[in-house]
């Protein structure tokens, strides 16, 4: 994960319609992660979890988009340290109605996604899509200390 993901298209993705705000990386982080707003909201311990969208550099080539994060490459061990969780939850996520193919300004991307319990890989269903313009591409993960 920290090395990166390569989401590979059925076309040549338009540059200007990857960004931050179409390609991104969310993390659903323990909460409350430290000392002080666990006294100041009377808690001892993880109540919830709080999204939190990774810093990261995007590149595109043709119909390749690299996602890459943004952040010191222990921050997942670093969380471990805290002995909070023993696992976080990254979920990726394409925004299918803005990402369109550079040669067919009309084609979207169809990102919906559907469980596949046959797929041992991912577990999704793939080539993703229901046929319809637009949707988007969500992959969860778990993501582990020295993983």
């Amino acid at each position: 994960f920290m090395r990166g993901l390569r989401i590979i298209c059925d076309r040549e993705v338009e540059p200007e319609t990857i960004d931050s705000a179409t390609c991104f990386v969310t993390l659903e982080m323990p909460w409350p992660l430290t000392e002080d707003d666990q006294n100041l909201f009377g808690v001892g311990r993880i109540v919830g979890f709080q999204p939190l969208i990774l810093r990261s550099k995007l590149a595109l080539d043709g119909a390749v988009i690299s996602w890459h994060p943004d952040v010191e490459q222990n921050f997942i061990d670093r969380l471990a340290t805290l002995d909070l969780i023993d696992r976080m939850l990254a979920r990726l996520t394409l925004k299918g109605n803005f990402i369109r193919a550079s040669e067919e300004p009309d084609v979207y991307l169809d990102g919906d996604t559907f469980g596949d319990p046959q797929d041992e890989e991912l577990g999704l269903r793939r080539p993703t899509g229901d046929g319809r313009r637009g949707g988007d591409f969500e992959m969860y993960v778990w993501l582990v200390p020295g993983g």
